[in-house]
């Protein structure tokens, strides 16, 4: 009961126009925390977004700005739609005929949501990492090859430097490196997520979106994959959804709650991650970083 008496305050605080981190201007001087390659710039202007299923709201007017070369974690209960929200980044949304977005999504100033917008370059600018590891049924080199093929970005002897040059970016290079023509789904669960990673950064994308990449694997590939990410950041900006408080206090620069309230997911509160933590706005936040809810 406590826990619902909570929730349904908070809920009511953010209906009724009080002020949330969502709506908070961030100082210079408020973004000095993160890693050198992390800038306090925008990368991407998040206004109004709405998405419903069948006409029913599953997430409703989300404001966000996400910040250049930074690490971004996406919290909060299941069913809340953090991972609705990460697919309309790069229109995953679409593959779903009973999805509808509204609102707008702004990449560098350019609203992804635009039906002129090219689908498929936006993707390869934006790639995704899934929960679970979905190697494609082919060779290790095929796996990468294949992007580098369809968007045009290397061929000959070219092909091969590519591939070479993304597994050893994941350090996949030497574990994998006499038997690139074998199947991908030979491969463990830790090396097949490494292995999806380095397909992405092979096309070079500016964002990388991680979907709980690390709850499907062992404690030990866990802390490979986080390793991998905090060195992946100083090269690309990175949006994760994680239920692990922990990972996010780890690795994340900033992190955003998001809430069911009245059934529709809402963000609640975004900001730099150890004010998130350790000095919330919104007495959610606090019960919910502190196991008191959610």
């Amino acid at each position: 009961m406590k826990e619902e008496k909570i929730d349904s305050i908070e809920c009511r605080e953010k209906s009724s126009g009080a002020t949330s981190d969502a709506d908070h201007t961030f100082t210079i001087g408020e973004l000095k925390a993160g890693p050198p390659c992390c800038e306090p710039l925008p990368i991407v202007e998040i206004s109004n977004l709405s998405l419903a299923y069948s006409g029913a709201t599953v997430l409703r007017d989300v404001n966000l700005t996400i910040y250049r070369g930074c690490i971004t974690a996406l919290i909060g209960p299941s069913g809340c739609g953090k991972t609705s929200f990460l697919s309309s980044l790069n229109r995953l949304s679409d593959m779903n005929p009973r999805c509808t977005v509204s609102g707008k999504i702004e990449l560098r100033g350019e609203n992804i949501l635009s039906p002129r917008v090219n689908v498929t370059a936006l993707r390869r600018r934006v790639g995704m990492i899934f929960q679970k590891p979905n190697p494609f049924p082919l060779s290790i080199r095929r796996n990468i090859e294949l992007g580098l093929r369809q968007h045009r970005l290397a061929r000959g002897s070219g092909l091969g430097e590519r591939v070479e040059k993304s597994l050893r970016d994941v350090g996949l290079w030497d574990e994998v490196k006499d038997r690139l023509d074998s199947s991908a789904l030979a491969l463990s669960g830790g090396q097949q997520q490494r292995l999806c990673i380095a397909r992405a950064i092979a096309l070079e994308p500016e964002i990388l979106l991680l979907d709980e990449p690390c709850s499907a694997l062992d404690p030990i590939s866990t802390e490979i994959i986080e390793n991998l990410i905090r060195q992946l950041s100083c090269r690309f900006t990175v949006i994760m959804v994680t239920h692990n408080l922990g990972q996010a206090q780890r690795l994340a620069d900033f992190t955003a709650l998001f809430w069911t309230c009245e059934g529709t997911g809402q963000l609640i509160e975004h900001g730099p991650t150890a004010d998130i933590f350790q000095n919330p706005r919104h007495g959610l936040t606090a019960a919910y970083v502190n196991g008191r809810a959610g």
